[in-house]
């Protein structure tokens, strides 16, 4: 099976107050501008091996399975920002390719929640792991995401639920959040950008 390759360009967690117009501090960001991957980071489920050269931290050769994760277990016990630069290099559609970001419920468990492309790069959609997919799909505000162009991917996670949005690299980043869902959610503990 053929799975997603993905870079990923700059990883930026904020710490939100419970009004998404009213950020706090940055709690993590890495601009992967040392070639070395930083210790802090964790890889589960399907490790691949990665690098991180030029600015971009890459799955260089993917292992076939459900996902693979590259993960900062940050423990941040408040409502939550994240914001990745992406870029899709390899597809193929079929259930098991998703990219994106998330929100880890526990630092052993494969479960957790995501804003992903998930299935085909014409559709984005929400994953409850310890549920199921949201059914929420979307296509994003565009004709879809294009292989080797570079986007901006955003998820906020809070007492709220979930959001999130997906905009072109170079464009204003969208006033609107593309998709929202109200799950009774635990305060996640863990970034984890996924891929698989």
């Amino acid at each position: 099976m053929k799975v997603t390759k993905l870079f990923v360009a700059m990883i930026i967690v904020l710490g939100i107050s419970l009004s998404s117009t009213a950020y706090g501090k940055v709690l993590w960001k890495d601009t992967f501008d040392d070639g070395k991957i930083n210790n802090a980071y964790l890889f589960m489920s399907n490790p691949g091996e990665w690098v991180e050269e030029n600015g971009v931290i890459s799955q260089t050769n993917p292992t076939p399975g459900d996902t693979c994760y590259l993960i900062y277990p940050g423990g941040f016990g408040e409502p939550l920002a994240s914001i990745v630069k992406i870029r899709i290099d390899d597809w193929e559609n079929n259930a098991y390719s998703r990219a994106g970001l998330g929100f880890r419920l526990t630092e052993n468990s494969g479960q957790g929640y995501a804003f992903l492309i998930h299935d085909n790069l014409g559709n984005m959609e929400f994953l409850n792991d310890a549920l199921a997919w949201k059914d929420n799909d979307t296509p994003p505000p565009f004709d879809e995401v294009e292989i080797g162009e570079w986007y901006w991917m955003k998820a906020e996670i809070s007492d709220d639920g979930l959001k999130g949005k997906i905009w072109p690299d170079g464009e204003d980043e969208p006033a609107d959040w593309l998709l929202k869902a109200h799950w009774i959610l635990v305060l996640s503990e863990m970034l984890v950008v996924m891929l698989g």
